[in-house]
């Protein structure tokens, strides 16, 4: 029986291992979103991992951790792990009309200089200041903490305006 399956990439390899993979026979999902700041149009919503199909039981899996591009299946234990039932259908059906995924919360922007609050995690209801962003998905921040002013990066699901 045919399931998705993780597959973890070499760094900026997700497009090259598809493409590999591909040549093999093997069917591949590697979900998009529209990147922040734009200066990509399309990133990895998963940087370095993608998604295959196979049957483990009646396909030659193991020449997926040779293909040009991936680094290895994921695996906890002597077999890959099945990604649970639903889920990479779920994403396939949250693709808009470019191919991007959308996400049910779009992360909120900012921009450096605006005043936050830590709503979740360790620092949960902390002030602070948004220094720069980090990533698509994460800021680094100053928190004023035990009498300091310290640097801390958080994803900005974890962040709202103060």
């Amino acid at each position: 029986m045919k399931r998705w399956y993780v597959v973890h990439t070499k760094s900026g390899g997700e497009n090259l291992a598809v493409v590999n993979l591909g040549r093999q026979g093997f069917t591949t999902y590697c979900p998009l979103i529209r990147s922040i700041p734009p200066k990509l149009k399309r990133v990895p919503l998963f940087p370095r991992y993608l998604f295959v199909e196979l049957d483990i039981d009646a396909a030659p899996w193991r020449c997926v951790n040779g293909t040009i591009g991936v680094t290895g299946l994921v695996q906890f234990g002597p077999r890959p792990s099945a990604v649970p039932d639903g889920v990479v259908e779920e994403l396939m059906k949250r693709e808009n009309d470019e191919g991007l995924v959308v996400l049910p919360n779009p992360v909120p922007r900012f921009r450096a200089g605006d005043r936050v609050v830590v709503s979740h995690g360790p620092f949960v209801e902390q002030l602070g200041v948004v220094n720069r962003m980090t990533g698509a998905q994460r800021a680094e921040l100053l928190l004023q903490f035990m009498g300091r002013q310290v640097k801390v990066t958080a994803p900005l699901n974890q962040v709202s305006v103060a």
